[in-house]
């Protein structure tokens, strides 16, 4: 198993510009020459050897479906898009909504991949760290974890592998409804205006 850590499209912007990103790496019938095989296909699509971490096959995909469910996709959209409603409820402008909750993440996420969630803090204003500590609980709290846990034993458990399979077209079709109802047109627009 070869598993990047990046989407498809990102996977191939960092090989066309000779940049690596990480992978886990799994072999479950050790055969000869596997692992060479394993280094090799890496190689071809850009992933440095020295980028590809020990994993297995069961934590790669339990770890991939709730990283993508509780945080990466569905968990952060969701506090994005409720940041946004609640600044443009207020007043603020769509643009400007979207300025202050969406469009600095990359810069506060790379400040974490680079130095750690406490030196991400170190590098932020007093009124954003002191801000932090005072009301983050209060948007997710220990409820959250619960919640998070009881995905994950979802996914453990297989349940959520037997739903995804038995969906048909009709799911299919209120899954792209149930899609539309997770952000605005506002939001959309603002989010194309500042993507150059």
């Amino acid at each position: 198993m070869l598993a990047p850590h990046a989407p498809g499209i990102a996977l191939r912007e960092k090989y066309l510009t000779d940049k690596s990103v990480s992978a886990f790496k799994a072999i479950e019938n050790q055969k000869k020459n596997s692992e060479n095989l394993l280094i090799e296909l890496a190689d071809a699509i850009g992933i440095q050897k020295e980028k590809l971490i020990a994993n297995s096959f069961k934590n790669e995909a339990i770890g991939d479906l709730f990283g993508e469910q509780a945080v990466l996709c569905g968990g952060l959209t969701e506090l994005i898009f409720n940041g946004y409603k609640v600044l443009t409820e207020n007043g603020l402008q769509p643009e400007n909504a979207y300025l202050e909750i969406c469009y600095q993440l990359d810069l506060i996420i790379s400040l974490i991949k680079e130095h750690g969630i406490i030196g991400m803090y170190e590098r932020i204003s007093v009124a954003a760290r002191y801000g932090s500590v005072k009301n983050g609980k209060k948007i997710i709290d220990s409820s959250v974890k619960k919640r998070m846990q009881e995905i994950y034993s979802t996914i453990e458990s297989g349940a959520f592998a037997k739903e995804l399979n038995g969906l048909k077209e009709k799911n299919l079709n209120q899954l792209s409804k149930s899609l539309q109802k997770m952000s605005s047109d506002s939001f959309e627009k603002a989010a194309k205006k500042f993507s150059k």
